[in-house]
């Protein structure tokens, strides 16, 4: 499987401030030149999974996120098999969240909404038909806080 073991945007042939729509113009660009289909050299398609690689690094805003930290960090060959020192520690680098991490991460964040709006709607329906007291309008507060956050919990990639 064609591992990223360089920079992604050097790769590409881009800077780090690359546009999404400059990203997919170069990754098809070289996926062009580079496919299997096109190239017959016996490299081209560890050549095609490696620009395939750091295309969807690039496009993936969490993996970018830690790639562009990484770079920053000093360690151009921030991508690779096993974590990467920093240069000031000796913590490894983080590795970006998986699949299962990221859907875990969405997945408490539609709890926290769902629980939000509960409050914020069960606590009056209590006081209204289930004559609870008035002091309980206070438990509506924390609803009220956790609804934005968990709204934007989810919709992060």
């Amino acid at each position: 499987m064609g591992g990223l073991k360089s920079d992604p945007y050097r790769l590409l042939g881009l800077e780090p401030w690359a546009t999404e729509n400059e990203i997919k113009r170069a990754y098809r660009a070289l996926a062009l030149r580079s496919h299997p289909d096109r190239d017959p050299s016996p490299e081209a398609a560890e050549r095609f999974r490696t620009v395939h690689a750091a295309y969807r690094v690039l496009m993936d805003p969490v993996a970018r996120a830690w790639c562009d930290e990484l770079l920053q960090a000093g360690t151009r060959n921030g991508v690779g098999d096993r974590p990467q020192r920093s240069p000031r520690s000796n913590v490894p680098a983080p590795s970006p969240p998986t699949r299962a991490q990221r859907r875990l991460f969405r997945s408490l964040h539609a709890t926290g909404f769902v629980f939000g709006w509960a409050l914020v709607i069960g606590v009056p329906l209590g006081m209204a038909f289930s004559e609870w007291p008035p002091s309980t309008l206070v438990m509506v507060i924390p609803g009220l806080a956790v609804i934005p956050d968990s709204y934007m919990g989810m919709r992060a990639r």
